[in-house]
């Protein structure tokens, strides 16, 4: 054979293999179907509408947003992750499975959003799930060493209202939150609090939510973490 016929036939064969390893490879990041993908998002799981808060959660709000200073917000249901922040070096999906997609029940903000206070509304003494245990005592953890003031208030014995200040601050309660500056002053506005509307009955067509129990007893494999890399 000639020198440009072995040179074609090199080429060939170079073309051959790099076509090759392309496609096996796309073929092994390729995600395997799936049963579920098939499904109609709403056809599959119907949507229906629920309350935010339990009727507990509910006056555990109203006890706050009626007895804070003025200027405070407070927030309801706001997952760990949307006020929490944590390095990156360790794998953050593992950090979510434990406790970013945990709910704090109430959080109290100043006027520039600012978490000061986790209030969860726990069941009563002696009627919590070991595992709802575990996971309170985890995200307590993880609060505590964000800084924050953690109040965990059970359903029968919320605190009187003369109380709530004194218990959401510390023992320097302020007159009223800080003036916020006068971009978010112009962007944000607190609700009044001077009118203090009551509890409103549930209504029976409107689902009650799901407790913040409900996932304790949902398998969650962990993921591992990844080895730290030798130091050169």
């Amino acid at each position: 054979m000639t020198a440009p016929v072995l040179a074609f036939v090199a080429v060939l064969l170079l073309v051959i293999v790099w076509w090759w390893l392309r496609h096996r490879s796309a073929g092994n990041t390729k995600q395997i179907a799936r049963p579920e993908d098939a499904l109609d998002t709403v056809a599959a799981w119907p949507p229906e509408t629920a309350r935010v808060l339990t009727t507990a959660e509910q006056r555990a709000y109203q006890l706050l947003v009626r007895n804070l200073p003025p200027g405070y917000a407070v927030l309801a249901q706001v997952p760990l992750s949307r006020f929490l922040r944590v390095p990156t070096r360790h794998s953050y999906r593992e950090w979510m499975r434990r406790v970013g997609r945990l709910n704090a029940d109430l959080i109290v903000c100043d006027s520039t959003f600012q978490v000061l206070t986790v209030v969860n509304v726990r069941p009563e003494k002696g009627k919590d799930s070991e595992r709802g245990i575990e996971r309170h005592a985890r995200m307590d953890r993880v609060l505590r060493k964000a800084g924050l003031r953690v109040l965990n208030w059970h359903e029968g014995a919320l605190p009187r209202a003369e109380l709530v200040p004194d218990l959401v601050f510390g023992r320097n309660v302020p007159l009223q939150a800080p003036e916020p500056s006068a971009d978010v002053a112009a962007t944000t506005g607190l609700p009044s609090r001077s009118r203090e509307a009551e509890v409103p009955q549930a209504d029976a067509e409107v689902a009650e939510p799901l407790p913040s129990t409900f996932f304790d007893d949902l398998d969650s494999r962990p993921v591992p973490l990844p080895r730290p890399k030798a130091r050169e």
